[in-house]
């Protein structure tokens, strides 16, 4: 779920797993159940959200910023889909999130 923080959320920074943080009330947050993968509109991942060789299901997002922004990112995410499916063999759901699009849902099939 992509929120607002309220403040008792736990958030484990990449590489640092017992350094526990919590995010600042209505810091935009990326989180599953109390954990926090991602904070400061995702640019501060989670030991949580690493990808390892264990990993099977990740979540990507691609942002975009300035003229054609929507544009770049869907070519950009598109790129990145097609490289996991050629070289990791990857399903994949793809989406855009914008102002006017503002939630997707994704189904999950393991």
């Amino acid at each position: 779920e992509l929120r607002q923080a309220s403040g008792d959320e736990h958030f484990y920074p990449l590489g640092h797993p017992d350094q526990n943080e919590c995010p600042e009330p209505g810091e935009t947050i990326l989180v599953v159940g109390t954990t926090v993968c991602c904070r400061r509109w995702c640019w501060r991942n989670s030991n949580a959200s690493r990808i390892s060789e264990e990993t099977r299901l990740l979540a990507m997002n691609c942002d975009g910023l300035g003229p054609d922004s929507e544009l770049r990112a869907i070519r950009a995410r598109d790129e990145v889909a097609q490289l996991l499916m050629q070289n990791c063999h990857a399903k994949i759901t793809t989406g855009i999130l914008s102002r006017d699009n503002p939630e997707m849902q994704i189904s999950i099939v393991s």
